[in-house]
């Protein structure tokens, strides 16, 4: 009756696919245990605390395998040079093999050029590893007070809060030599005679500590709640707020990398709600923010909300006519907010001399020195960014309550966004190429918008039950105002959504000379026949950036449409739940390493579609070049594909063991189930969305769980 306790311990622990050289011992391995006590100290007054801490330790071999197989040609060089095929007749090479601190298996020496000293085949076999170590600490301590002895319905609560973590490497790298062989036919047979070194072999004994930071976050939040119900029709609720918090990060051993100022944040909030009978609601929230990021005088500001509400299915009116409703809020929210979180630094305000802000020169150019110039103006009206927020939602209850309907519309306007170009503001001489006097100025305006819903129908027959839930939202975005000056309208973001891919519409390949010699003049490089042709979209003869336009939006915010399924059948004691995700509307482009190759680089299958003169009527792929060939590696609608998918993220099938089962045992309940995470996805572009270029593929996840109560 006097204190209450809680204590959970956790461990993971998971390993790399990677099974070569050092990185077969990569692993990741966590541990975690988190504690709480509820005391109550008097009848009035409660308190508890809360601890957690996790130790992660993460061991990773060096060389980066993946990055490496996405741009190294597999016929460039042999990264193991065999011993086995050493010409038997030249002791020297022998000695090389004896005297290397570095024999692969017994059978082979690395491999290298003079180009490539390193390799990540090498680094995973010679060079070391890294031991990553995080330590986080967080513990929460607070107090409840029941006042109503002073007033009836009131009450004071307060937290106090740290968050730590550090984290720091210890590495082990030693170096290495590589070797390039000179290979000859001797008596009908290959063999290696001689060796090219590159590099030396060192001894290393000794781990050392690598990077290393640390985070730590401090709040305190205290909060006077104030809740009564006047008769039986008029309740009333308030809370009067206090909440701040600050976050100090350094990084480095030596913490030359620590923020010169810590990240503060600090509020004073009161909200109030009134309603009668349930069925007319009124609240009201205030919020007064402060931030160090703006100039003295500007730093405070109130941001309020309102939101009223409307209970409909209690209305006489309303009961006596709809009986498939049984309930129906219709609700309203306007809010003009004020906010530093897209101010991304302390002191913009302030105008910022540079002791390196230019290179003079002096003697026809054979000398110069540094010069100190100005880098930013000042401008003490910087204030707060604004947020201005209007929704209007439904909730409802239909079919005995088996159906129900959540659906809002939002509109959401932000202004005042900080530029420092202000090239529409101040004339052109204020800034060159290396000085600047041009400040941060509320400028630019955002806008958002769009229907979010969700809807569930829950049904039961006998033994069996089931559940179906669709939700989704409709997101529309745009640019309001922006700080540009554009030749041509049709380029000016002001208008276009916020996430929009701006790139040139191709019109397939050139296939001649004349071809060329008759288009508009393209300004990447030298054309070719089987390069891609552009549309002079403004008609100057000239395909450069004037010719970009709107492609479409890249989903970065969020793609134009997205909405989940979840499906939950019940039998007995069996359940079968799945969950899919999906998105439409987005576009990406195919311009990873994968599909822009040229020159040296490691070619892909893509590129057997190549332009020829034989093939120019069936090509998918433009002509290939030793050359740099910008021309054809620039966005556009020839590597644009859509983005639509529909993801089956979760299928899991339960057994609960209930009954006679338990009845004798000293287990409470008992559940099994197996479930399976990313099993499939549906989409015209799979294949490529479900590849990774430079990266650990991705993967599909099966487990098998117990849970068990005792």
């Amino acid at each position: 009756d006097r204190a209450r306790y809680y204590t959970n311990f956790g461990l993971s622990y998971n390993s790399s696919i990677v099974k070569y050289g050092d990185q077969k011992n990569n692993n990741d391995l966590a541990f975690n245990v988190r504690a709480n006590v509820d005391m109550n100290l008097t009848k009035w007054l409660t308190a508890s605390t809360d601890v957690s801490a996790i130790v992660a330790d993460n061991y990773t071999g060096r060389g980066d395998f993946w990055g490496t197989s996405a741009t190294l040609r597999p016929n460039w060089f042999s990264p193991l040079v065999p011993i086995s095929m050493f010409d038997p007749n030249n002791a020297s090479l022998q000695t090389i093999a004896n005297t290397s601190n570095n024999i692969i298996n017994g059978n082979y020496l690395l491999g290298g050029t003079s180009t490539d000293q390193t390799n990540a085949f090498a680094d995973m076999l010679a060079a070391g590893y890294i031991k990553n170590k995080n330590r986080t600490f967080m513990f929460n301590i607070g107090a409840n007070a029941d006042l109503s002895g002073i007033l009836k319905g009131l009450s004071f609560k307060t937290v106090y809060s740290v968050d730590y973590t550090d984290l720091y490497s210890e590495a082990y790298k030693v170096g290495y030599a590589v070797y390039q062989p000179t290979w000859t036919t001797v008596n009908g047979a290959d063999v290696i005679t001689g060796l090219t070194k590159f590099g030396n072999d060192s001894n290393s004994t000794n781990e050392t500590v690598g990077s290393s930071s640390y985070t730590q976050t401090m709040s305190l939040r205290s909060q006077f709640n104030y809740n009564r119900t006047f008769g039986t029709s008029h309740n009333v609720s308030a809370t009067l707020l206090g909440w701040g918090y600050q976050t100090q990060i350094s990084n480095d051993a030596d913490h030359s990398g620590s923020t010169y100022h810590p990240d503060d944040n600090l509020n004073l909030g009161f909200q109030a709600n009134y309603n009668f009978r349930h069925s007319y609601y009124v609240d009201f929230t205030g919020n007064i923010v402060h931030s160090t990021k703006l100039p003295d005088q500007r730093r405070n500001a109130l941001s309020p909300t309102v939101t009223l509400g409307w209970r409909v299915s209690n209305e006489k009116f309303f009961k006596d006519n709809v009986s498939f409703v049984d309930d129906l809020k219709l609700t309203a929210s306007y809010a003009n907010l004020n906010q530093d979180i897209d101010i991304t630094d302390y002191y913009l305000y302030s105008l910022y001399y540079d002791n390196k802000a230019g290179w003079y020169q002096w003697r026809d150019g054979a000398a110069g020195g540094w010069t100190t110039g100005s880098k930013r103006g000042a401008n003490p009206n910087l204030t707060f960014i604004k947020r201005q927020e209007f929704r209007a939602g439904l909730d409802a209850l239909l079919l005995n309550k088996s159906l129900s309907v959540n659906a809002n519309y939002f509109i959401q306007n932000t202004n005042g966004l900080l530029s420092q170009g202000a090239s529409s503001i101040y004339p052109s001489y204020f800034s060159n190429y290396d000085y600047s006097f041009l400040p941060y100025v509320n400028y630019n305006n955002d806008r958002r918008s769009g229907v979010d819903f969700a809807v569930n129908y829950n049904k039961r027959a006998g033994d069996f039950a089931y559940s179906v839930g669709v939700s989704g939202m409709f997101l529309s975005t745009k640019a309001l105002r922006r700080d540009e000056l554009y030749l041509d309208s049709y380029q000016n973001r002001a208008g276009q959504s916020l996430d929009a891919s701006w790139g040139y519409i191709s019109q397939g390949f050139f296939t001649d000379q004349n071809d060329i010699n008759t288009h508009a003049k393209q300004s990447f490089g030298e054309v070719k026949p089987g390069d891609i042709k552009y549309q002079d979209v403004n008609n100057d003869g000239v395909i450069d950036t004037r010719d970009q336009v709107n492609l479409g939006s890249s989903g970065a915010s969020a793609p134009p449409f997205t909405f989940g399924i979840n499906v939950t059948l019940k039998y007995k004691n069996f359940t079968f739940f799945a969950l899919g995700r999906g998105n439409t509307g987005a576009v990406a482009f195919k311009n990873s390493s994968y599909y822009w190759v040229k020159g040296a680089s490691k070619y892909s299958d893509v590129v057997l579609g190549r332009w020829t003169p034989e093939t120019q009527n069936t090509a998918t792929y433009p002509r290939l070049t030793t050359t740099d060939n910008s021309n054809n590696f620039q966005n556009s609608t020839f590597w644009m594909y859509k983005t639509n998918r529909f993801d089956l993220t979760r299928v899991q099938l339960t057994y609960d063991f209930k009954g006679k089962f338990l009845q004798k045992s000293a287990i409470h309940a008992l559940s099994v189930y197996i479930n399976g995470d990313n099993l499939l996805t549906i989409s015209g572009n799979r294949k490529l969305m479900e590849t990774n270029i430079g990266a650990a593929p991705q993967y599909r996840f099966y487990n098998l769980g117990v849970k068990a109560a005792f």
